[in-house]
């Protein structure tokens, strides 16, 4: 057992060093054997682990790991591809990941050859209907906020519990990132003539297929390391409540359905010891039953209850839970500082 431990102790070592040497200007070319071949022999969970000792034990910045994260993905990409990870039932957690993912790529193929057209690559077009088209399929494509909440708010704080945050501060800030770089396209999308050629050109080379190339770099990390990742580290059960929570944030450009069914919790059987101290205090089996379901109604009438109100925009979700308005309110009004809004 020790052996195998340091063996894993060694191959992350080894893959910091190799991305370390990445990072520091080094060709992907120079280190694409040797890093194949530490990679071969480890597992997703040792390339996390990998980037979450570079940042917690060492002081790398996230926004570094991040610059690295691209580099290091590109060499291992086609590595991690190889791997076969199990059939996953469908409407499992990460089948709809996968199939969201799929999704997006069509929607971006689309999107890069309309954009083209716009930009005027080919014979005149009619640059109204074409610009149409591209703005149906940015709407489509903003659907990827719903992806990357879910991502971040449930499956996130699922692998933080086994002290998995590499991935998280990682793939978080490139999220960041991206969403900024849609907001800055739908702005230049409502700003530029249908018909400016040449607005739209460089509109396309500087923040569109970057945009686009950065959604697809993270769609790879997604299947190739955070998700087999999170099939070898969490539970059925956990599965489960990230399947029950899933709907609160919603779905990326496909309908959840499949033949996956959320486990049931476990029920504790009452030992023969507890039912007799129960008999001697004077406590029946049917009241505990019955307090129980009781308590179970009420939270589950409650949790309808909050589901509703996010849903029609009465509440406000924060990555830990959520909120009522009239809950912020008395925050607010409680708090001992006086805060003041400009340009809100």
């Amino acid at each position: 057992m020790s052996e195998l431990i340091n063996n894993r102790d060694k191959r992350v070592a080894d893959l910091k060093r190799i991305v370390r040497k990445l990072h520091e200007g080094v060709s992907p070319d120079a280190v694409r054997e040797e890093l194949k071949r530490v990679v071969r022999e480890c597992d997703s969970g040792e390339i996390a682990a990998m980037e979450t000792q570079l940042m917690d034990e060492e002081g790398i910045p996230v926004e570094q790991v991040m610059g690295m994260c691209d580099l290091h993905s590109d060499v291992v990409r086609d590595i991690l591809t190889e791997r076969e990870h199990g059939e996953i039932p469908s409407g499992h957690p990460v089948d709809i990941f996968k199939r969201e993912n799929e999704a997006l790529r069509e929607v971006i193929g689309d999107f890069q050859l309309e954009l083209k057209r716009l930009a005027g690559d080919g014979e005149a077009e009619d640059c109204a209907e074409v610009y149409g088209g591209v703005r149906e399929l940015f709407n489509q494509l903003m659907d990827i906020d719903k992806h990357y909440a879910r991502k971040e708010n449930l499956l996130f704080a699922m692998l933080e519990k086994y002290g998995i945050t590499g991935p998280s501060k990682v793939m978080w800030g490139i999220d960041d990132q991206i969403r900024g770089k849609l907001k800055e396209l739908g702005e230049k999308l409502t700003k530029t003539n249908a018909d400016d050629r040449e607005g739209w050109k460089v509109i396309a080379k500087t923040i569109a297929f970057p945009a686009l190339m950065m959604i697809e770099k993270m769609v790879e990390k997604e299947e190739n390391i955070l998700l087999p990742m999170a099939l070898e580290t969490l539970t059925a059960a956990e599965w489960g409540e990230i399947w029950e929570q899933s709907p609160r944030f919603g779905w990326c450009l496909i309908e959840a359905d499949g033949e996956y069914v959320a486990p049931k919790p476990v029920q504790r059987e009452i030992s023969d010891r507890v039912k007799v101290q129960l008999k001697i205090a004077g406590i029946a089996l049917d009241e505990i039953t019955e307090a129980t379901d009781k308590l179970l109604a009420e939270k589950k009438q409650q949790k309808q209850m909050i589901d509703e109100e996010i849903k029609s925009g009465k509440r406000v979700v924060f990555p830990t839970g959520s909120l009522s308005f009239e809950q912020l309110k008395i925050i607010f009004e409680n708090i001992p500082v006086h805060l003041t809004f400009v340009d809100a």
